[in-house]
């Protein structure tokens, strides 16, 4: 009986969760280069700032919808990232030197500082859902131990979620952007349980865009604003990927 009344207990204290969102600059850092590199920087650009729009959007119907309590967080390449991004609605933090792995266990570790849980996710997966992340975050909140990942297609991963912080060195030990990232990660998350997402694309490649496309238009009716603008944008530029 004590259990289950500290348990009851538990789960009546408000958990707050910070969202980081990893991005780049435009205009400090290249951005999306393999895509740039086939359908040139201002295509991609235009696209990319089109995705940072679909994320910002998202987050406001997550923490308008969730049940735990949320604060997203930019989370900027670029040491003067955080003025460039001033005015986008959350606050704005440089994720440190270093290669993705030691930018990763930086922010992890400044927000656990203020926060009961950290989720950190990339800014070009555009066609994620506010009820997928809220999904996701629901988890942590009746489970703090366990780490809510999702994976990418193309072997990365688009989220990363727990209420208990993962070592640097689990972090820095990954090889990013390679096909095994995701398999890396996970292998190297010992003795933690493991809560899978649902696989999603990012943007990478041209050959990613018609796959986007396609994706948005599968569900026309549940799109956000900011989709719709980039369905529309996508449809205008659909020869792009042999540009």
């Amino acid at each position: 009986m004590a259990g289950a009344e500290t348990a009851a207990a538990d789960a009546s204290i408000p958990m707050k969760i910070a969202v980081a969102i990893f991005a780049k600059t435009i205009g400090l850092s290249p951005v999306k280069s393999r895509l740039a590199s086939t359908v040139g920087v201002e295509l991609a650009e235009a696209f990319y700032s089109r995705s940072i729009a679909c994320t910002h959007d998202m987050m406001l119907s997550v923490v308008a919808t969730s049940k735990v309590e949320v604060f997203p967080h930019w989370a900027l390449a670029e040491e003067d990232g955080p003025v460039q991004f001033d005015g986008r609605g959350y606050p704005a933090l440089w994720t440190g030197e270093g290669d993705l792995g030691a930018r990763l266990a930086t922010i992890s570790e400044r927000l656990f500082d203020d926060y009961d849980g950290v989720v950190m996710i990339g800014s070009d997966s555009p066609q994620l859902c506010s009820g997928h992340l809220v999904s996701a975050i629901a988890q942590m909140r009746h489970d703090p131990d366990l780490c809510v990942v999702g994976p990418a297609e193309d072997g990365g991963f688009y989220f990363f979620g727990t209420g208990r912080p993962v070592l640097r060195k689990v972090w820095e030990s990954v090889t990013y952007s390679k096909d095994t990232t995701f398999n890396e990660l996970v292998s190297r998350l010992e003795g933690r349980d493991i809560h899978y997402l649902p696989k999603e694309q990012d943007v990478d490649a041209a050959e990613d865009l018609k796959r986007l496309e396609n994706n948005l238009s599968g569900k026309v009716g549940r799109l956000s604003e900011s989709q719709r603008e980039l369905l529309q944008w996508l449809r205008s530029n659909q020869g792009c990927s042999a540009c």
